[in-house]
């Protein structure tokens, strides 16, 4: 049996995300699970960090989650994949301080 890590990224009722993992081709489809979160209840700054070389549904979360918290800047990293404070420490540390 061949085994596939497919992620379905789709937001669900009143405006929250919802995600799918679907970890084997020979499975039934996966539950979608609520998570609950209102983002518009944090008030606390929020710096949030997204390669422009990540998969498209990560880009979008880290739009959704941006637009949904009222003092949060969204930083869109273009040489960045998944995992840019690992690719470039330095740079996603020095951002971090700043918003500190």
């Amino acid at each position: 049996m061949t085994t596939s890590h497919e992620l379905w990224y789709q937001h669900g009722g009143a405006g929250d995300p919802v995600v799918l993992l679907h970890s084997s081709a020979a499975d039934p489809l996966p539950e979608g699970r609520h998570g609950g979160i209102d983002l518009s209840l944090i008030a606390a700054p929020a710096l949030v960090v997204a390669g422009g070389h990540d998969l498209p549904y990560f880009r979008e979360s880290a739009r959704h989650i941006a637009g949904n918290i009222a003092d949060a800047t969204l930083i869109e990293l273009d040489w960045a994949g998944h995992l840019p404070n690992l690719e470039r420490p330095e740079e996603v540390t020095s951002l971090l301080l700043k918003l500190l």
